[in-house]
């Protein structure tokens, strides 16, 4: 049943002999396992799953490298006025169904989401993992969050409620990615002035608007 996955499996407890000792040295064993598969979920919902894979295996440690990525960032155009008069509780749910959406949109481009700040998504294509085509992906990944975005406005405005608008920039380019923070407490970003660019083009961007940087264009042209 352990070699299933099943960690909850316990065997019985007879006694104070050798087999008795082996028997609760077992279930040890299996309430070791339960609790690093609790871990591991846990890891997998902090950080994205290829990130989590990494940690695992010791492979990712303090420092950084430069790596070639292609940055996304997208943010709600006026959010204070959008949630003014709004309960917090009713925030937090929009907030969550608009990112999950993102969310779901990046991962299946092969993207990172990197951190959620207030009412905007940071993602990374590029690491810790890259693929040769990771500005195409990144690009398709906005493209399907606004396809996204306009199918929950369309449920909200059913629910004569307001609509979500979202703004998105993107830039390719050389950053540092690696963990930062302590050794205690890590956490897997990049940093750099490509990353800069893409933020800025992301803060011009209208409502339901992409901006993309030259670099970015000239490699999905």
């Amino acid at each position: 049943r352990i070699s299933k996955g099943d960690y909850l499996a316990r065997v019985n407890v007879r006694g104070k002999d050798e087999l008795s000792s082996l028997a609760e040295s077992f279930n040890q064993m299996a309430y070791g396992l339960q609790l690093k598969e609790q871990y591991r979920g846990i890891l997998d919902k902090v950080v994205s799953p290829e990130v989590a894979e990494e940690m695992v295996k010791g492979e990712i440690t303090l420092g950084g490298e430069n790596r070639e990525v292609s940055t996304l960032f997208a943010d709600i155009r006026g959010f204070t006025a959008f949630t003014e008069g709004m309960e917090p509780q009713e925030v937090i749910k929009m907030l969550n169904h608009y990112m999950e959406h993102a969310a779901t949109a990046i991962d299946e481009e092969g993207g990172v989401v990197d951190k959620y700040v207030g009412d905007a998504v940071m993602a990374i294509f590029g690491a810790p993992l890259a693929y040769q085509d990771d500005p195409l992906r990144a690009v398709r990944a906005a493209l399907n969050i606004r396809e996204n975005i306009n199918s929950i406005n369309k449920e909200r405005a059913a629910r004569q409620q307001g609509e979500i608008k979202v703004g998105m920039g993107i830039n390719t380019g050389i950053a540092v990615a690696g963990n930062m923070g302590s050794v205690d407490r890590l956490n897997y970003t990049v940093l750099g002035e490509s990353v800069n660019i893409a933020a800025r083009l992301c803060s011009q961007a209208k409502p339901g608007e992409i901006l993309i940087s030259r670099e970015t264009l000239n490699r999905v042209e």
